[in-house]
Formats: structure tokens, C-alpha cells, sequence
């Protein structure tokens, strides 16, 4: 992923308590032979482990979330800097994020917060509601608006709306695509969005 100001920080993998084990054994070796034993020997036991794997590589959203999008079309999006954040555009699609939306009022459930936002940014502009909905991606819960809006002379935009929420904070995405997309691929595409947003380690 090309990212403008938003690097990707690999895992600490911290070694496994079976290979420490093996490498205290080898202490005979001398301790540079030791730490180099111990690594790779540790580096077998993890790869013979069922299931073994490293951590999926993340980018940083905001304080509280990252973006995992390993394995996706989306690893291949331009980040796009915007003021003190980022946009990600993949073709036709932009995805918006931020923890700090205007108005925002910890006080309001996921519901009310997205309907406040909705009667602030429409209020000047032509839109239609097409379908509103909650769900589950991993940690989080969601809360969607799909609707067309179209701001001035600005050609009409699907957008879905999402307050994705956790204990540790919400997020505000808004994922924008073409009038024309069928909405069933905004639909598709949203969950997906949605299912890539994680907590993020400490956040």
C-alpha cells in the first residue's frame, strides 16, 4: 500500500518459551552463538506449530483503530494525506475516516450520533436514504446509512455511512463510490471496509 504520512509497523514477535528452553542448553556455544541458535531454533518451533502464523500487517487509522487489509484489493489503495488524516482511494472508491467528526457527542449511542452527522452534512445538499442497518464486523459494532447525495453542482455520490464502535472509541467511515454502482456492491463493499477496521494494540 502507498501511504502518504501513515507507515506500517511490523509486530514485536517475542520469542517462543519453548525455544528459549532450547537455547539455554547451547549456552556452551558462547553467547553469540547462543542468541543465534536460539532464534532460529525458536523460528522451527513456531513454523511446526499448527495454525503459527504473524500478526496481520496494519496500518494506523487514529488513536484507537488500524486498518488490516491484508490479502485484499484494498493493500493496493492510495492513501491520500488529508489535513490531519487520510483518505483511501481504490479506483472509483474512497474510503474517509476519523475519530474527531464535528459534533460528535460521546453521550449519543451509534444511532443518534450518525443521524446528527446525517441532518448536519445533508442539509445543503440532495440525498435520498436507501437503506439503514446495524451489524457486526469482528470487535465492532456498526451502524450503516446507505444513501445518493449530491452537494451544488457536484455530480451525485453512493455513499454508506458507518459509526463503528467498541469499548475503546467509534470511528466514523464514509465510503464513497459512483451514483451508478449497484447497491448491492456498496453494500458488499461497506462490510468489507468495515471488516478490515480494527482495534488497534493499546489503543
Amino acid at each position: 500500500m502507498a501511504s502518504a504520512g501513515v507507515g506500517r509497523l511490523a509486530p514485536f514477535r517475542p520469542l517462543a518459551p519453548a525455544g528459549r528452553r532450547v537455547g539455554r542448553v547451547l549456552g556452551i556455544w558462547g553467547k553469540m552463538m547462543h542468541t543465534r541458535l536460539c532464534g532460529a531454533v525458536a523460528g522451527l518451533l513456531l513454523a511446526a506449530m499448527p495454525g503459527a502464523a504473524f500478526a496481520q500487517e496494519c496500518a494506523p487509522m487514529s488513536r484507537h483503530f488500524a486498518f488490516c487489509d491484508d490479502g485484499t484489493d484494498w493493500a493496493e489503495a492510495e492513501w491520500e494525506q488529508s489535513g490531519d488524516g487520510a483518505t483511501i482511494v481504490l479506483g472509483d472508491l474512497r474510503l474517509e475516516f476519523t475519530e474527531d467528526w464535528v459534533g460528535r457527542d460521546d453521550a449519543q449511542d451509534s444511532g443518534a450520533a450518525i443521524d446528527a452527522l446525517l441532518d448536519e452534512m445533508t442539509a445543503d445538499a440532495t440525498h435520498e436514504e436507501i437503506a439503514r442497518d446495524r451489524f457486526t464486523a469482528g470487535d465492532l459494532t456498526v451502524v450503516r446509512v446507505i444513501q445518493t447525495i449530491a452537494v451544488d453542482n457536484d455530480p451525485p455520490v453512493l455513499r454508506a455511512m458507518m459509526i463503528a464502535g467498541a469499548e475503546a472509541g467509534r470511528i466514523l467511515l464514509s465510503l464513497d463510490a459512483p451514483a451508478g454502482l449497484p447497491v448491492e456492491e456498496i453494500d458488499r463493499r461497506s462490510r468489507e471496509v468495515a471488516g478490515l477496521v480494527r482495534l488497534a494494540e493499546g489503543g
